[in-house]
């Protein structure tokens, strides 16, 4: 696979998912700030209204919206879904919105609480800075 310089990703490993800040030196990817997640991640799946739609699933948790490269999801915005609508609910609400041209596909991992997502999903946003987090929310340092 190609990578370009310091994209961020995630790629689907068989305990979970790596998230990387990677550039290349002749042709091999290097590992910068290399994590595994906790949770299970679940993806790369379609996003439009009729795969979302389709999808019959209220679990609450935290899910990552982006484009696919190569294998890689490159991530655009992360959120949580903690309400009665679940992941499934946020995703549609935001396909609603229209507003994210650049975005083709998501994925997500499963909290056990909303604590869990609520946490989860800040420090992910801290350590990723996807371009559409941008709210002045404070996520620490």
């Amino acid at each position: 696979m190609d990578y370009q310089n310091d994209k961020l990703g995630m790629t689907k490993w068989k305990d979970g998912i790596k998230v990387y800040v990677g550039e290349t030196l002749s042709g091999k990817l290097t590992f910068k700030n290399l994590t595994t997640m906790r949770n299970s991640y679940e993806g790369h799946y379609s996003y439009d209204k009729d795969a979302v739609g389709n999808w019959n699933a209220t679990a609450m948790g935290v899910y990552y919206c982006g484009y696919i490269d190569g294998n890689n999801l490159i991530v655009h915005y992360v959120g949580r879904a903690t309400s009665d609508e679940g992941i499934r609910g946020r995703l549609l609400q935001h396909l609603s919105e229209d507003k994210w041209q650049d975005v083709s596909h998501f994925g997500y991992s499963v909290c056990t609480t909303s604590r869990e997502a609520e946490d989860f999903e800040a420090s992910e946003i801290l350590r990723l800075k996807p371009k559409y987090n941008m709210q002045g929310k404070s996520y620490g340092s």
